[in-house]
């Protein structure tokens, strides 16, 4: 739909119909009836140029022979060409969009444009001129180019926005502001050579998919935008790139399905349940084009990005960490401050200082605990050794003890029955021949003398294996043992019991007088000493032996050292 100067409007359809209506009348009028109709405008004198799917019209005289005539080119067919758009530049020349390329027509030829740089390949499906000059070009795709001719080449630039790609361009166009308009399947862009605006339904537009040639500029440079559902009245279009106030919060942090107190910092135990965060932006237009950028400090060094409202972080490890989000809107260029939560996850009961301080007290004291069960069992060990070094002791002593006895009665028995034979033989030997022959009774009275002093050998030899005053209590055998020590040293020896009867098993009491009898032969060879006593008396249930002498002892710790060195 276009308006020529006269202010007649004349309109086409894809079903190829074309009308008019006069200024001030109330009906459209047909004209003609072609193929459809893509596109159509008036130059600079006044001609009306149609494009359409089978080639290019024009109208010469659009008041007196409104006909459509149809192109044909000289140097190259125009024959059922399929031709998208078409404008005219500054310059007074023709451009269209075919499915043959970009064609130019300067009023007298028509050419084809070679692009710049020649690898471009493009498959344009929109147009519009610029008031500098430029081209503004843009294909299905999405992408749009500015172009200017140099030395006969058409030098294109990509100035197409991220927002923008993968989008249908149907229409382009340029207001009075110089401000490039772009309409697609998804709604339109709005570039000021600064910044790019996009509007869709969510941003109040009537539907996203706009028709070709959709927009209009009215005289009082409000915009009009027609759709598949209808048109939309942009009335202030400066506001459109006014400044956006963009804030994002942490709505709510939740874990297991209950709300955390959303305090500063966020104290949490740990748990392997995650960690949830519902974000808010506070922006109502192009809500789909809103984009959430998050870390978790201490976390994660890098940025990562997201369209959802709500982030997740499973198993937090324990520590303190900053939740860091930002929101941005490309569509609207807007782009929030970060914002940011603290958040402390306390360690585990079994991570805790005091956990570690009591598994290392635990830990000590079960080393103290093996040791002094190390020690106890070691000293057992030792006591049992010591237990059955004495057993052992006891039974060699008590084995010698018996091999005494036996010695005892043997000598005792045989030999000294023998030598009390013998003695009596020599005896009456003497008595037969011992008058008669005085040189044969001397000999005779000397080998009773012999048999004598063995008789007494043996009786000592008797004694000291096993003293026969034993037989008559242990408290008999320390007096014979104590006569004996005066006999044989001439040292005073007393003997001290104050209980009259003690009655000991044999061994007992062997052990008893085997240990004075040891302490009496030390103090004869080393004590030098002049007085020794003896006493056994009880002690509670127990016999305490003592053995005391004057005389000269010694240091027992330096015979400890003598013996370890």
């Amino acid at each position: 739909m276009v308006e020529d100067a006269q202010g007649n409007i004349w309109a086409g359809s894809l079903s190829g119909l074309l009308v008019r209506r006069e200024r001030g009348a109330k009906a459209y009028v047909k004209i003609a009836g072609l193929s459809s109709i893509n596109n159509l405008f008036f130059d600079q004198s006044g001609q009306l140029w149609i494009a359409t799917n089978v080639g290019i019209y024009i109208v010469r005289q659009p008041e007196s022979n409104p006909a459509p005539i149809k192109v044909a080119g000289m140097e190259f067919s125009l024959e059922n060409i399929n031709a998208y758009q078409g404008c005219q530049d500054q310059a007074g020349v023709l451009w269209f969009v075919t499915d043959k390329g970009l064609l130019r027509f300067d009023g007298t030829h028509w050419r084809k444009s070679k692009p710049k740089p020649a690898t471009q390949i493009f498959q344009h499906s929109a147009i519009a001129c610029a008031h500098n000059g430029t081209l503004w070009l843009g294909d299905e795709t999405g992408t749009v180019w500015s172009a200017n001719e140099q030395d006969g080449a058409l030098k294109i630039n990509d100035v197409t926005p991220s927002l923008l790609l993968d989008q249908s361009v149907t229409a382009l166009f340029e207001d009075s502001r110089g401000w490039l308009w772009v309409s697609t399947d998804a709604g339109i862009g709005v570039w000021n050579h600064k910044q790019w605006r996009f509007f869709n339904q969510e941003s109040g537009l009537v539907w996203n998919d706009t028709d070709l040639n959709s927009f209009y500029e009215d005289s009082d440079g409000s915009m009009w935008v027609a759709t598949s559902g209808g048109a939309s009245h942009i009335l202030r279009p400066e506001s459109l790139f006014a400044p956006l106030q963009l804030d994002v919060l942490v709505e709510s942090i939740a874990r297991d399905g209950e709300t955390v107190a959303h305090g500063q910092p966020v104290r949490l135990p740990w748990s392997s349940s995650p960690l949830n965060f519902k974000l808010a932006a506070l922006s109502y237009q192009n809500r789909e084009t809103l984009n959430f950028r998050y870390r978790m400090q201490g976390l994660e060094a890098d940025w990562s990005k997201t369209s959802v409202p709500e982030v997740r972080y499973a198993a937090l490890p324990p520590g303190r960490y900053r939740f860091q989000v930002a929101a941005d809107n490309p569509a609207m260029q807007a782009y929030s401050p970060t914002a940011e939560v603290e958040v402390v996850i306390l360690s585990p009961w079994w991570s805790t200082r005091t956990f570690y301080v009591v598994c290392g007290l635990l830990s000590l004291m079960l080393l103290y605990l093996m040791h002094r069960y190390r020690v106890r069992r070691l000293v057992a060990r030792q006591r049992l050794k010591e237990l059955q070094a004495r057993e052992r002791a006891y039974e060699l002593e008590a084995s010698r003890e018996e091999e005494r006895k036996r010695l005892t009665r043997e000598i005792h028995d045989e030999l000294g029955q023998h030598l009390s034979a013998l003695r009596m033989g020599v005896s009456v030997v003497g008595l037969e021949f011992g008058a008669k022959n005085p040189s044969l009774q001397g000999k005779i009275e000397r080998m009773v003398t012999l048999v004598d002093g063995t008789i007494k050998v043996v009786r000592n030899v008797v004694a000291s294996l096993r003293p026969s005053a034993l037989d008559m209590g242990i408290v008999s055998a320390l007096e014979w043992l104590a006569q004996e020590f005066r006999d044989n040293t001439g040292i005073p020896c007393s003997l001290d019991v104050r209980e009259e009867n003690i009655v000991l098993d044999d061994t007992r009491a062997t052990t008893i007088f085997r240990i004075a009898q040891e302490s009496l032969t030390n103090i004869s060879r080393h004590a030098q000493a002049s007085q020794v006593e003896i006493s056994l008396n009880r002690k509670e249930q127990y016999y305490l032996l003592e053995v005391r002498d004057n005389g000269r002892g010694f240091d027992t710790s330096v015979q400890k050292r003598n013996r370890s060195a």
